[in-house]
């Protein structure tokens, strides 16, 4: 390789607060983030969320630009493609979409997972290819795999682990059972343990990978727990050992390094069961927010006043939505509430109660537990410290390190240069 590559490794679920917190006992991190650029605070994406994250770091875009404005993307049988997938329990988006279909206004639709082929625009991994670089993508959501050379599918999808290039390897089933945290990070290790293996046989120039244990923990066992520190103990280590067997095989200044999270995390300690509060519509549970796809005026009216009987506040859907998206309304939860789907608690039928996740995300504009946290390692990669970045700003320094042409700058939203200019 010509020039030094990149490893983008994403870290899911830390906020900045509590890598902040936890970072004397993340040994490695915290060495990364010494003689690296450590980002204290990378702002929120307006959906905090996993899948807007995710698109944003991706192409450097805000969803208004790139179409990921949710976890989950309405699916009327025209813009969607036809197949249906349930969410997976640790995205914490699960969703009944042949309740939530029968009475929808809009198109009769449904909202279904965000995948790869509802992104919009060139991502990371398209310009790279582009410049003749390889890539490989292990676990990482949204990736699409025409774009890689060396492709999994991230494990926590339902069905088949899908791999292009490689074989996949035999990951562990996600259930709710009580190994479930074990299980996590056994799947994160057989993902850094395929990478390093891959790296020392073809040294693709990118490679994307995704560790999924501090989210699920944090979902699970809530921001104050023991566990929750054991957790990013055990995910510091794994990185610990990536680093290690890149030393090994002699790769380790072949590769920047960024690591980064995709959204933070805040304890909460009710939840407003959404398709009780509104039987009979599409909609989509995305932690403290709520998207409901309506496009009559009338039931609109009636949909706002009841869910503002529990508190809950109407968003402005321009600063969310493509402009092509015009039938769904978004909505904020009030301070320590979540929203969640009647699947997660069918064996009551209140219309608020104890959440399913302690801890969750996606708060709205502004909020500060979802602001999450970023490391830049390597040769061309001056030690140094920047307080706080708009959320998009990371993307552009990406495209620096491998080489790439930037981001048009007609169409580089300007909380997207602040890292440019950093040496």
């Amino acid at each position: 390789m010509s020039r030094p590559g990149l490893i983008l490794i994403l870290m899911d679920g830390i906020s900045s607060q509590r890598f902040a917190e936890t970072r004397a006992r993340l040994p490695h991190l915290d060495a990364l983030a010494r003689d690296g650029l450590l980002i204290e605070r990378l702002g929120a994406d307006t959906n905090a969320n996993s899948m807007p994250a995710r698109a944003g770091v991706l192409t450097g875009q805000p969803a208004q630009v790139h179409g990921i404005y949710s976890n989950g993307i309405y699916f009327n049988g025209i813009h969607c493609p036809d197949s249906e997938v349930e969410f997976a329990s640790i995205t914490g988006t699960e969703t009944d979409s042949d309740r939530h279909a029968s009475g929808a206004s809009a198109t009769a639709g449904h909202f279904r997972p965000a995948r790869g082929e509802d992104l919009r625009g060139e991502t990371l991994l398209e310009a790279a290819r582009a410049a003749g670089l390889r890539v490989a993508s292990l676990g990482f959501g949204l990736a699409r795999p025409e774009s890689c050379n060396w492709y999994l599918s991230p494990w926590w999808e339902e069905g088949d682990l899908r791999a292009k290039g490689m074989t996949a390897p035999r990951l562990n089933h996600w259930d709710a059972r009580n190994d479930a945290l074990m299980r996590a990070m056994s799947n994160d290790q057989q993902l850094l343990n395929e990478a390093l293996s891959l790296i020392e046989r073809e040294t693709p120039e990118l490679v994307l990978i995704e560790l999924n244990t501090p989210d699920y923990c944090l979902h699970v066992h809530g921001n104050d727990d023991a566990l929750v520190d054991g957790a990013l103990m055990m995910v510091d280590a794994q990185l610990g050992s990536l680093l290690a067997g890149l030393e090994a095989i002699n790769r380790r200044e072949t590769y920047h390094l960024c690591v980064f999270s995709d959204h933070g995390h805040a304890p909460v300690q009710r939840a407003l069961v959404a398709d009780r509060l509104l039987p009979d519509v599409a909609l989509q549970c995305d932690g403290g927010l709520l998207l409901v796809a309506c496009d009559d005026d009338e039931r609109q009216r009636e949909q706002a006043a009841r869910l503002a009987e529990f508190g809950v506040t109407p968003l402005a859907a321009a600063d969310f939505l493509p402009p092509d998206v015009t039938h769904i309304q978004l909505y904020q939860a009030p301070p320590g509430m979540s929203f969640e789907p009647a699947c997660k608690h069918a064996h009551h039928a209140e219309l608020m109660a104890a959440p399913g996740y302690v801890s969750t995300h996606g708060f709205g504009p502004g909020a500060t537990s979802d602001q999450r946290f970023a490391i830049l390692h390597g040769p061309s990669i001056s030690a140094g410290e920047r307080l706080e970045l708009e959320s998009l700003a990371l993307h552009p320094r990406l495209r620096q390190v491998l080489g790439l042409p930037p981001l048009d700058e007609a169409s580089t939203p300007q909380r997207a240069r602040d890292l440019q200019e950093v040496d």
